[in-house]
């Protein structure tokens, strides 16, 4: 439910930046969990109530998209049209990710432990009415209170909170199985045209996942620091266009 839902606004986003499908979707992903994040730092920095955190979201993403619009999207894209070959890459991609991560034949106990803390945080500061800060906890100052974990999916728990669920761990998964996909769906896209290098890509990809425990446990198992891999995958999308490769500095 949460992915589709993370899918579906980021698309919108994207159609209001004047992108196309993949390449607005990702962009708007990125706007919506930059927006949700930053929402929790000014939450948390001016102790905003928890019940404004949504609408703070909302205003960061309409004062965002028109800059962006304005400063990096000025110029339209032509229609993309996509080969069967392409789609079908990219309904495997999907599919593979999201029973990954839903059936995880691999737990990964050494870090698995880490992914009750941000659902967790969200969770106590959405019963508080507010985010926690070191004055609501039991600890004193140090390492572990002031880092107030990764913002990576941070904000996008957070929006489920804000939703009314009263289990935000889903919304955490839903983030890493969304930004898996995009960033697998942004790279094939770069090679869209090219039927032997797609296929090619996707048989190096599964041996990676089947093989390559660090690739499977980043890429396929909740990893929480998806966003950082995301963003790279959009630098290779430019850096493959010659035309716009002004935009892969950006």
């Amino acid at each position: 439910l949460f992915t589709g839902l993370f899918l579906l606004i980021s698309t919108f986003i994207g159609i209001n930046l004047g992108r196309q499908w993949v390449e607005g979707t990702v962009w708007g992903f990125l706007v919506l969990s930059g927006s949700a994040n930053l929402a929790v730092f000014l939450s948390r920095g001016f102790d905003l109530p928890t019940s404004w955190y949504g609408i703070l979201v909302l205003i960061i993403v309409l004062v965002i998209c028109p800059i962006l619009r304005q400063l990096c999207f000025c110029y339209s894209v032509n229609s993309q049209h996509h080969k069967k070959s392409y789609i079908l890459i990219l309904i495997l991609f999907t599919t593979i990710i999201w029973a990954g991560n839903i059936i995880h034949p691999f737990p990964d106990s050494g870090f698995s432990s880490h992914h009750g803390v941000v659902p967790l945080y969200i969770q106590e500061s959405f019963a508080l009415g507010h985010f926690v800060t070191i004055k609501d906890t039991a600890f004193g100052e140090g390492l572990m209170t002031s880092l107030f974990y990764p913002a990576d999916l941070l904000g996008l728990v957070a929006l489920s909170g804000w939703l009314g669920t009263d289990e935000v761990y889903p919304a955490f998964n839903a983030g890493s199985i969304t930004a898996s996909i995009l960033t697998f769906a942004i790279l094939s896209s770069s090679i869209r045209n090219h039927r032997l290098a797609l296929i090619t890509f996707f048989f190096l990809t599964i041996i990676n996942f089947s093989f390559n425990s660090f690739f499977r446990t980043a890429l396929g198992g909740n990893w929480g620091d998806v966003l950082m891999y995301l963003c790279g995958a959009l630098v290779c999308y430019y850096l493959s266009q010659s035309a716009r490769i002004e935009r892969a500095f950006l």
